[in-house]
C-alpha cells in the first residue's frame, strides 16, 4: 500500500506538473513540499483538502485509506450504495435483491 507521501508524488508526476507549481498552490515552500513527497514531514490536513480538491480524489485515497473509486455497472460504488438503501429504506427493495 502507498503512504501518503508517495500518493501526493504519483499524482503530481501523472499530470507532469512541477513540486514548485505544486508548492505555490498550497502556500508552501518548495523544500517543504519536497519534503512531504519525501516523508521527512508530515502534509498538513488543510493541504490534503487542497489536493484532492485539485486531484479530485478523496482525501482517504491521498492518505492511504483506500484506493480509487471503481466503477461498477456504470455508477460509482458509492452511488451504487447510495442508491441501494435509499430504495431499502423506502421498502422498495429487499435486501440482497440487485436494482
Amino acid at each position: 500500500m502507498m503512504d501518503c507521501n508517495e500518493r501526493i508524488r504519483a499524482l503530481r508526476e501523472d499530470r507532469d506538473l512541477t513540486r514548485t507549481f505544486v508548492a505555490e498552490m498550497l502556500h508552501v515552500g518548495q523544500k517543504t513540499y519536497s519534503d512531504y513527497e519525501l516523508g521527512r514531514t508530515r502534509i498538513p490536513l488543510d493541504s490534503v483538502i487542497i489536493l484532492a480538491k485539485y486531484y479530485n480524489v478523496s482525501m482517504d485515497y491521498i492518505c492511504g485509506v483506500s484506493r480509487p473509486c471503481l466503477k461498477i455497472g456504470g455508477m460509482p460504488n458509492g452511488e451504487r450504495f447510495f442508491r441501494q438503501s435509499r430504495q431499502i429504506f423506502a421498502g422498495g427493495l429487499t435486501p440482497g435483491k440487485k436494482i
